[in-house]
């Protein structure tokens, strides 16, 4: 259900604005069917055109104005939202009480698609910013299409999946460096040419491999004859 800034149905508003507002919603589902079908193909990784025409056909609108509120959050429903025009934001409410903005969702992006797998609570609020024409797809006609086409689950499941750990990526702390210390301890050991060897082997798997030497340590910091404990490096 899409509500205002006040918390009132959007779709109770006045007579006159939903009569404004369905003969809107009329002419922009025709002008964004070429942008709604790149996007529907794009989140569910499919080229099927009877699947893509169905799932078009199924979808909900709604035009949104600065303020009003698309998804509530902790509130549970399960449909996924698809910004074909317009500006909305992620905001969350944290136990204190204090709003947090978690992001926006421009033109040709999805919001809730996560919830429609989990059936949890909505994670945050998300609101327009501008103007905005919302296509809506219910869990209830994902379910029909996986009916439809069975693999059509399969490739809605890894998409997502692939989406979500490409978020996490974002927000992953830098792994700490692993450090290995060689030092020979019997002489006529070759551990300079030991390191090399190994740094090589280790190459194989990153590129992030580094040879720490006297010769590499004195072109970073400089050369120092003697130990200087109190001259910073």
């Amino acid at each position: 259900m899409a509500v205002n800034g006040k918390g009132e149905d959007f779709n109770g508003s006045s007579a006159s604005k939903r009569k404004r507002a369905a003969a809107s919603i009329e002419a922009e589902r025709g002008a964004y069917a070429e942008l709604l079908q790149t996007c529907l193909r794009n989140q569910f990784a499919i080229e099927d055109a009877e699947l893509l025409s169905f799932l078009q056909a199924e979808c909900g609108f709604v035009e949104l104005y600065p303020g009003d509120r698309l998804i509530e959050q902790g509130v549970k429903h399960d449909d996924v939202y698809f910004v074909l025009s317009g500006r909305l934001r992620a905001v969350r409410t944290n136990e204190d009480g204090q709003s947090v903005t978690l992001g926006e969702i421009g033109r040709g992006e999805t919001v809730g698609e996560l919830a429609l797998f989990t059936g949890e609570p909505r994670s945050a609020d998300v609101i327009a910013v501008r103007n905005s024409f919302i296509a809506i797809l219910s869990r209830a006609t994902v379910e029909a299409a996986i009916a439809k086409l069975p693999t059509f689950a399969l490739a809605m499941t890894k998409t997502v999946i692939e989406r979500f750990r490409r978020e996490q990526e974002k927000t992953k702390p830098p792994a700490p460096p692993v450090i290995v210390t060689v030092m020979p301890i019997s002489p006529g050991v070759d551990a300079i040419g030991f390191v090399q060897r190994l740094a090589e082997k280790q190459r194989a798997y990153s590129s992030k491999v580094a040879i720490l030497d006297l010769k590499a340590v004195s072109a970073r910091f400089g050369s120092l004859s003697k130990p200087d404990i109190l001259r910073p490096r």
